[in-house]
């Protein structure tokens, strides 16, 4: 039996305030996927090889534990078939092809024989996606205000972060990192960076925790589009705040509930946890994510985060 991979990768249909649209069919059409998709200015790729040829522009996602390829780009370089896998999603358990790359090249530094999840390229946003089995020993920074996305290798004993700059210690739970001094409206919570969802998400647990304590707030009920395809029905309403090391304050910041089946695989469903997204990470000036020595950095936008009252903001810890 083949291990199961997680991969989010969900994308927001329906908009908080607006009524959602109408459930696709279950087979979308190319056309009908590209709909979803996230606008391309909107996504920071990072360039990788093949044994020979053009880059190609590859998403970089901490949540997925296995990399992918788009489906079009996979039969175009007629790498070999692996069989499938089984992935768990919020869309629930899936089987998905697999291929095997050759060798790809990230900055110079080469991979051989990389077995890869294969998904329609309109459903990944990208030509494909690097996972954390990509990412050991690596250190990458999404620079959102340059808007440029950089792979390097970590330095042995991490650098010292810049002034201004809060660096946050991570767990490591299945190649994930996982910052866990922290809290969501002064509930215990578990985070997973997550760079490959468009949108945080919480699970069941955090939710009822939530509810018991009435810091739940009013709640839309929305439509995702999960990776392979499914539409997946949430719940999306803001946290009044979420803090991390007592020095990273999140003030309203958007969550969607959903089942907790992914969080279940990685024997985080009983207690309060969540996916951090894109949605969030974009309101920093630059997030550097260390997978060798653990460590997040976050880099605020402007002096104006260092105020309790901004809405994503830091506060000086007293």
């Amino acid at each position: 039996m083949t291990r199961a991979a997680l991969l989010s990768l969900p994308l927001l249909i329906g908009l908080l305030g607006a009524a959602p649209p109408s459930v696709p069919p279950p087979e979308l059409s190319d056309a009908a996927m590209l709909r979803f998709q996230v606008d391309p200015s909107d996504r920071m790729t990072v360039p990788i090889h093949f044994a020979s040829g053009a880059p190609h522009q590859f998403l970089i996602d901490t949540g997925a534990e296995q990399s992918a390829i788009s489906t079009e780009l996979a039969r175009t370089m007629n790498f070999v078939s692996r069989g499938e896998r089984r992935i768990y999603s919020f869309a629930g358990e899936r089987r998905v092809p697999m291929v095997r790359i050759p060798e790809l090249s990230i900055n110079n530094r080469i991979h051989r024989e990389v077995d890869a999840l294969t998904f329609r390229r309109g459903a990944l946003g990208a030509d494909g996606l690097l996972g954390i089995d990509s990412l050991v020993d690596q250190q990458v920074k999404f620079d959102f205000k340059r808007r440029t996305l950089a792979i390097t290798n970590a330095p042995k004993w991490g650098a010292q972060p810049l002034v201004g700059d809060v660096r946050v210690r991570a767990g490591l739970r299945d190649g994930r990192l996982v910052m866990s001094r922290a809290s969501a409206d002064r509930v215990k919570i578990d985070v997973i960076l997550d760079t490959g969802t468009s949108v945080s998400m919480g699970n069941l647990a955090l939710r009822r925790a939530l509810e018991r304590s009435h810091r739940v707030g009013p709640l839309r009920r929305i439509s995702m589009l999960a990776i392979t395809g499914e539409v997946v029905e949430v719940d999306y309403g803001l946290l009044r705040e979420v803090v991390i090391q007592r020095t990273i304050v999140i003030q309203r910041m958007p969550i969607a509930f959903a089942v907790s089946q992914p969080f279940d695989q990685l024997g985080m469903g009983d207690s309060p946890a969540m996916l951090m997204g894109m949605d969030v990470l974009r309101s920093f000036g630059a997030v550097t994510v260390d997978f060798r020595n653990r460590k997040v950095t976050f880099q605020p936008r402007d002096d104006s985060q260092r105020r309790p009252a901004a809405r994503f903001g830091f506060t000086s810890e007293t």
